[in-house]
């Protein structure tokens, strides 16, 4: 059902829910609108359903006005006063909500939903899946649902409104249905929240609405995670994590808690452990960690109980214990902090630390208050009107379990935090401990906590639903009409066993884990989600991503050079920071070409959300060498190709023609091979240009761990893309630029530079402002711009040349800096004036 309204909450009137409570055997009161939740045969159940309600059952968004729903909560219509309830208890925080006026705030109300995947059961009508319900009270039958609530500034639509519409405001009752519309319509949400209901009916031939009563489910059941584990070890066969940890596997000095005596210890054998992933909590009670002059005081047994921790530290520690784990692992109680010698080696061994902890226990929280874990002892949630990553399956009134479980963990505050990136990647099986559920996660398998507080009488199973769904729905198959089982033993069976609310879980190019098989569409997506963190430290940019660098150099098999694998470093070099290039500055011994340099989000393939092939096939027009901080220079073991071939720079260039390519869009052999021979910088001259300057070689001894390569340099100029006339621009704004040569035609564009530079930057009348622009690699257009080029008979445009815009130093041999990336047309390169130089890239 749906509802639609427009609030203002210091004028919301909410009758007391408690006080108003009906009796038991008393159907609750409705208004007209909410007529529809007061039978049972809105939810599908088994019951059959009244011939006089056939026709009025349905699913979805129903829509009525906003004073409706306010007469309604006002004359005590339990469903409207419910929502009104939750409404108000989370909009009362938000000041922008409160601040608009009440004829700009849409309430949209879409269930009721289930927690269950939705998917179809081979027992229900219409393909619908079938529902039980609560029963173990023989009067009454109790169903469990949520709603979702999405909250919507109408004030665009305001703007749009006709004149007469605003000076009539007489005329308001005649345009609600129009206003309905405008709810519908718009697209600018406040917030969305999925409060949890309990609806109880009375079980006799009417069952009826007699109670409904917000609902949270206040602790979670060790008994569940420790199925979720138990299931993992039994079914992966050691596929996720093993049964023990050889100290020889972890750094030296490795310090874990022993929870059963409540000190630090130092393990001297093989052992099992947890590893603990949270924010470190602020304030002054909050200060105490493993120091040189506290190691005898905490390694001594009870010490932990004698000391202030913190509640998250606390909690973990209790819940490892009911778990039936003895020892865990938390950075701040087994690194010793101010050890300049022992904590860098703690830290560059995250990867191995994390991968190897039985399981990682996160706090993925949305504060830094010392909170706790919720839904350990002591700690109840409260989370039925703030949960807002409730994703529903709207046409079978279910969950979508993936994406409820990913939503439910990247939207937090944790999960925005730099130092635990690589402690999500890096952890192979995790039980993320939310604000309302806990969520778990294996290589193999995801659980959620709330598919398993839905309550049935009978027997369940999990199976795989081919019923042309998504693959992470899976739905509940009743079992009961070939069990045989009486309606006793049906009884006994009431919950879900234990660890249930298990479905498999999925893997896509945003996948939080290192396995085999990991994609460099992988590394570059997880490069834009790290960049864009936030880090207490700035200068941990590097240390708070050793961890996953570790990980990676034997998924790559290559070295990984200051955060980039050697082995795809000509495509690697090519990201984007929207703006202007703003290097750190605080981590003077990165160089300018990693990613890490910089103080922006970074993003590969900036042209859209998802990464496409045709950035990562390049064309290997460069050999790249690195000086090392021992002034070694190494030429880099980096993979060449030619676009959809693997294949060596000497051997194209032994080759009078270059490789064939398949595919849409693609230019015919003769004209690549033509307008490639015509390039001044193609694989056979490449081939012949190997040798490096002696001068710039030796240059490159002040700059460790910059790059030395041959490469064609041209002088180029910025210029404006024109933008449309009605858009208005700030100079905060990013947009690209054009590149224009010596003649003012356009060659190339770079990409999201910010407005005001470019303005400033751009030649003009006599100024001529110009840049140093060196060639990285080549590359196809993207394929929507290869069937533009097609389509205009510009096939020569098809071909383009990665190219990095430098600042070069004052030195004779050509140093430079990184500014930008973008592109040039290869057919133009040529007119140009391009010239060979051996490039120090510091």
């Amino acid at each position: 059902m749906a509802k639609l309204m427009c609030l203002p909450i210091q004028k919301l009137k909410i009758p007391n829910a408690k006080r108003h409570a009906p009796a038991n055997h008393d159907h609750v009161q409705l208004c007209e609108s909410c007529r529809d939740w007061g039978h049972i045969s809105i939810h599908s159940l088994d019951d059959p359903v009244p011939k006089d309600e056939k026709d009025r059952y349905t699913t979805g968004r129903r829509s009525v006005t906003l004073e409706g729903l306010a007469q309604g909560a006002q004359s005590q219509c339990r469903m409207c006063t419910s929502v009104m309830s939750v409404y108000d208890a989370r909009a009362r925080e938000m000041e922008n909500v409160q601040a608009l006026p009440p004829e700009d705030v849409g309430v949209s109300i879409d269930g009721p939903f289930y927690l269950d995947s939705g998917g179809h059961s081979l027992h229900s009508p219409e393909g619908r899946p079938r529902r039980y319900g609560d029963r173990s009270d023989p009067d009454h039958i109790v169903v469990t649902i949520f709603i979702r609530v999405t909250i919507k500034s109408l004030a665009h639509v305001a703007e749009m409104k006709s004149e007469s519409f605003l000076r009539s405001r007489a005329t308001r009752q005649q345009g609600r249905a129009d206003r309905t519309e405008e709810i519908e319509t718009s697209d600018t949400s406040l917030f969305t929240i999925t409060p949890l209901f309990k609806l109880t009916y009375s079980n006799d031939d009417a069952k009826v609405l007699t109670r409904v009563e917000e609902w949270n489910v206040p602790f979670f059941d060790t008994t569940v995670l420790r199925g979720w584990l138990t299931r993992c070890d039994d079914q992966h066969t050691g596929e996720c994590v093993g049964k023990t940890v050889e100290i020889e596997n972890l750094p030296a000095g490795f310090r874990v808690i022993d929870t059963h005596e409540d000190k630090i210890v130092e393990p001297n054998s093989s052992f099992r452990y947890v590893a603990l992933s949270y924010m470190w909590p602020v304030g002054p009670d909050n200060n105490l960690r493993l120091e040189k002059c506290n190691i005898d005081t905490l390694e001594a047994p009870g010490s932990l109980r004698q000391v202030q921790l913190p509640n998250i530290i606390s909690d973990a520690i209790a819940l490892c214990r009911n778990m039936g784990e003895r020892y865990l692992w938390i950075d701040r109680l087994c690194i010793i902090q101010d050890d300049e010698i022992s904590k860098p080696n703690q830290i560059n061994a995250m990867d191995q630390i994390y991968r190897l902890a039985s399981f990682t226990i996160i706090g993925a929280l949305n504060t830094r208050d010392d909170i706790g874990l919720p839904g350990c002892a002591g700690r109840p949630r409260h989370a039925s009107a703030w949960s807002s990553h409730y994703e529903p399956e709207v046409e079978l009134q279910g969950l979508r379990c993936g994406i409820t479980a990913d939503k439910a963990i990247n939207t937090t505050l944790w999960n925005r935090r730099g130092w635990t990136f690589q402690e999500r990647l890096l952890s192979r099986r995790c039980l993320y401990i939310t604000h309302d559920q806990v969520i778990y996660k294996c290589c193999e398998d995801e659980a959620m906590e709330m598919l398993t507080w839905a309550v049935h009488t009978t027997p369940l199973s999990l199976h795989r639903d081919d019923g042309g769904h998504n693959d992470d729905m899976y739905c509940l198959e009743d079992r009961s009409g070939s069990s045989g089982l009486s309606s006793d033993e049906a009884t006994d069976a009431l919950k879900e066993p234990e660890g249930g609310g298990i479905f498999k879980r999925t893997d896509n190019d945003e996948q939080f884990t290192i396995q085999d098989g990991v994609k460099l569409a992988h590394y570059c997506n997880w490069i834009k989600d790290y960049s864009s963190r936030q880090l207490s430290v700035a200068s941990d940019a590097f240390s708070a991503f050793a961890g996953v660098a570790n990980a990676l150099r034997p998924a790559f098999n290559c070295q990984m050079r200051f955060g980039i694998p050697e082995k795809y470093i000509p495509i690697c070099l090519c990201w984007d920071c929207p703006g202007h290039f703003s290097p750190r500055g605080d981590i003077p011994e990165v160089p300018s070409w990693s990613w890490v340099s910089s103080s922006r989000p970074v993003t590969y393939d900036c042209e859209g959300e998802v990464l496409g092939r045709d950035f990562l096939q390049i064309a290997s027009i460069v050999y790249f060498y690195i000086k090392t901080p021992a002034k070694n220079l190494l030429k880099l073991q980096a993979e060449e190709r030619w676009i959809q071939h693997e294949v060596s720079i000497q051997e194209m260039a032994g080759r009078d023609e270059l490789p064939p390519l398949r595919g849409k869009g693609i230019p015919g052999e003769w004209r690549s091979n033509k307008d490639w021979r015509e390039c001044p910088q193609n694989p056979w001259t490449t081939f012949a240009r190997q040798t490096l300057d002696s001068e710039a070689i030796k240059v490159a001894d002040l700059f460790p761990g910059s790059l030395v390569f041959n490469t064609t340099v041209a002088c180029l100029k910025i210029g404006q893309l024109s933008a449309p006339k009605d858009k208005k621009k700030s100079k905060s704004d990013v947009s690209n630029a054009i590149i224009l040569s010596s003649n003012d035609e356009h060659v190339g564009t770079i990409r999201m530079m910010d407005h005001g530079w470019i303005e400033n930057n751009c030649s003009s009348v006599g100024v001529q402002k110009r840049f140093e622009f060196i060639v990285i690699s080549g590359r196809l257009q993207e394929y929507f711009n290869r069937k533009m080029s097609a389509f205009l008979n510009r096939y020569s445009d098809i071909w383009e040349l990665n190219v990095m815009m430098v600042e070069r130093l004052p030195c004779a041999s050509f140093v430079a800096r990184r500014m930008g990336i973008g592109t040039v047309k290869m057919c133009k390169w040529k007119d140009c004036s391009p010239r060979w130089e051996t490039v120090v890239l510091c």
